[in-house]
């Protein structure tokens, strides 16, 4: 799940705000801005970071998303109809992580802050891929930016910008899930062996048998 909700987030941060975002600590980058002289920060700015702070139990959502309880999917393998079930336990959780920009011009992280607001107040939402289902989950912006300044280069001395905020995903983490596989019925279908036509289809027995695997994780 956590590399889910990473990927995801890595292209919603870079689509809305129009630069590569890298999942790495917020202080990781400080000390290579630091010792660049201006035409390469020039190049290098601007430059956004993400980092998972911490996860928390979220006591407030249901511990799995109702589209998540039963995962079917069917294959017809040499006339028996099969059919996957995955049943899954999940427990909610809050994603928290913080949100570092870097821009070389105080106007342009200007403009970054009003993305960041705009974003917050139309519910953004990210989507992962899990077992065959799409989930939309929920990115909730924080409610305070902190503005600062930096200066690089050990003799051109140019400042450049950067704010701090955090945001939370509101997702879920999968503790446990077992999967069933169920033969249906059998089917003999009887075809022209010149035309290709079918000629007879029979239901030959209608019965039900499952066997299971089953994965935790604590």
């Amino acid at each position: 799940m956590y590399d889910l909700i990473q990927d995801s987030l890595t292209l919603k941060l870079t689509d809305l705000f129009g630069t590569k975002a890298v999942y790495a600590p917020p202080d990781s980058i400080m000390n290579t801005l630091a010792n660049k002289r201006e035409p390469e920060v020039e190049t290098f700015l601007p430059y956004l970071s993400f980092w998972r702070n911490s996860t928390s139990f979220a006591w407030s959502r249901p511990g799995i998303p109702l589209n998540m309880a039963q995962v079917r999917s069917g294959a017809n393998i040499a006339g028996r109809t099969e059919y996957t079930i995955d049943n899954i336990k999940m427990i909610a959780c809050d994603f928290l992580y913080s949100i570092r920009i870097y821009a070389q011009r105080e106007d342009d992280l200007n403009a970054y802050e009003r993305i960041f607001y705009i974003t917050k107040i139309n519910n953004p939402l990210i989507e992962i891929s899990l077992l065959s289902k799409n989930l939309r989950l929920p990115v909730l912006f924080g409610d305070e930016i902190t503005k600062s300044s930096e200066e690089s280069g050990d003799m051109t001395k140019e400042t450049f910008y950067y704010f701090d905020s955090e945001l939370t995903v509101q997702g879920f983490i999968i503790i446990n899930y077992e999967v069933l596989k169920e033969t249906l019925e059998i089917r003999k279908s009887i075809y022209d062996l010149h035309s290709g036509d079918l000629i007879e289809r029979e239901i030959i027995e209608s019965s039900s048998s499952s066997s299971s695997s089953s994965f935790s994780s604590n």
